[in-house]
């Protein structure tokens, strides 16, 4: 089990999800964007990150929060480059999924540009946020360079 504080720290913990599903989605993006953040911080200039997320077994919740978009926007809001995305999926039927192929998966590798890229990039991902009124986009955290 994992300590309270922790848990505190959790992303996407289930119990925010039953405290109130309303502000769960704001929050996951602002946890998205805070993580990619300091992993952004930590890599050199061309500098890569290979992700592994999965949309999650409980299918309650899964219409609410679009992983891989989520973490794709919130990549990019930092000032990663997307380099490629894959997805896997299950084709079992629900009576032969076990536990472990519930889950749909995601692979996303990004880059962090390199030095001359970075301020040309940030520009060109803070104006397209502010163009394409993404759902991301009117969070007060996102793309705040």
């Amino acid at each position: 089990q994992l300590r309270s504080e922790a848990q505190d720290e959790e992303i996407g913990a289930r119990r925010l999800w039953s405290q109130d599903p309303a502000d769960f989605v704001a929050l996951w993006q602002a946890q998205q964007e805070s993580w990619l953040g300091a992993a952004y911080r930590n890599l050199r200039p061309g500098g890569a990150a290979l992700l592994m997320i999965g949309d999650g077994d409980d299918e309650a919740r899964a219409p609410a929060v679009d992983c891989l978009a989520s973490t794709v926007a919130a990549g990019e809001c930092v000032g990663f480059e997307v380099v490629a995305t894959a997805t896997i999926e299950s084709i079992a039927d629900a009576a032969h999924r076990t536990k472990g192929m519930l889950r749909t998966e995601h692979l996303v590798y990004l880059r962090r540009p390199a030095e001359v890229q970075e301020k040309a990039a940030r520009k060109q991902v803070q104006a397209r946020w502010r163009v394409d009124g993404s759902q991301y986009c009117g969070l007060s955290h996102c793309c705040a360079f």
